[in-house]
């Protein structure tokens, strides 16, 4: 897990703080974060394309 501390630039020159653990919990609630930032960016698309497309996108399951 990595966290951006905001610097910008050049990708390769961008720094984190990161962690490597085994400890199943902290592994969990990142996965679930991520996945839950996953699903909501890719809903604000589909609502966004249905509206440029007049309500005629819907999600794919």
């Amino acid at each position: 897990m990595a966290r951006d501390l905001g610097d910008t630039g050049v990708d390769a020159d961008r720094e984190f703080e990161f962690v490597v653990s085994y400890d199943r919990n902290m592994v969990t609630a990142a996965a679930h974060s991520l996945v839950g930032r996953l699903t909501a960016n890719r809903q604000r698309r589909i609502t966004h394309l249905g509206k440029h497309f007049g309500g005629c996108v819907a999600p794919l399951r």
